[in-house]
């Protein structure tokens, strides 16, 4: 796997009320609520994607969902 070059490794000057780490549907809605309450927010993902398990990618010309794909026992 190839690591992506473009990280920066720079002190950030900026203050946050508030870091979520994970940007998925949990970490985007809770930055957006709390965003809505006047909140300044950083949002941090190790992905080069946000959305979590939300996108797909393809291969060989057929596209994947990474999301969830089975939950046992939910009703």
């Amino acid at each position: 796997m190839k690591k992506w070059s473009g990280y920066r490794h720079e002190i950030c000057q900026e203050s946050f009320d508030t870091i979520i780490i994970g940007s998925g549907m949990s970490g985007l809605t809770a930055a957006v609520l709390l965003s809505q309450y006047g909140q300044r927010v950083l949002v941090l993902e190790k992905h080069f994607k946000a959305g979590g398990f939300t996108h797909t990618f393809t291969r060989k010309k057929y596209e994947w969902d990474v999301g969830i794909h089975y939950i046992g026992e939910v009703h």
